[in-house]
């Protein structure tokens, strides 16, 4: 018994350090999307408890596994939300009505269904955009706007 609940422990700390030893990139990519899913479900009126709780464990999870310090975790979370405002700008006079119906709706479901599986991967109908955002601090140092 001791034998298996050694091997058990030590596939857990693999499994611990491999997720550690994620790729900035992904790490940031995924904390973007997160916050743009619940910057969308904000605007479509559909931010649940029970996707609150999925995007808690979500990001909590991704915390912990990330390589990304703090202030870069900021930034990404920013970037999501960002994003979403910027789509929900563009949408215009009544256009946000079909896009909270297809990335709204899916976006909401994907930030419950987080809840028990906190690393599913982003639906194809999520489509966070590419943002050209830069931090305050970034825009009144240069006094470019």
């Amino acid at each position: 018994m001791r034998g298996l609940s050694r091997i058990g422990h030590g596939a857990i700390l693999i499994f611990a350090l491999a997720a550690c030893t994620s790729d900035p990139a992904t790490s940031r990519a995924r904390i973007v999307a997160l916050y743009y899913a619940a910057g969308v479900a904000t605007y479509c009126s559909g931010l649940t408890e029970q996707a609150v709780a999925g995007l808690q464990r979500a990001v909590e999870l991704e915390r912990v596994a990330s390589p990304l310090d703090e202030t870069e975790m900021i930034a990404a979370r920013n970037r999501g939300y960002v994003a979403a405002d910027y789509e929900w700008s563009n949408r215009g006079l009544g256009g946000f009505r079909r896009w909270c119906l297809s990335e709204g709706a899916a976006s909401i479901r994907w930030l419950e269904g987080l809840v028990d599986t906190p690393d599913a991967p982003l639906p194809p109908a999520i489509r966070p955009p590419a943002t050209s955002y830069r931090p305050y601090e970034q825009t009144r140092a240069g006094n470019d706007g």
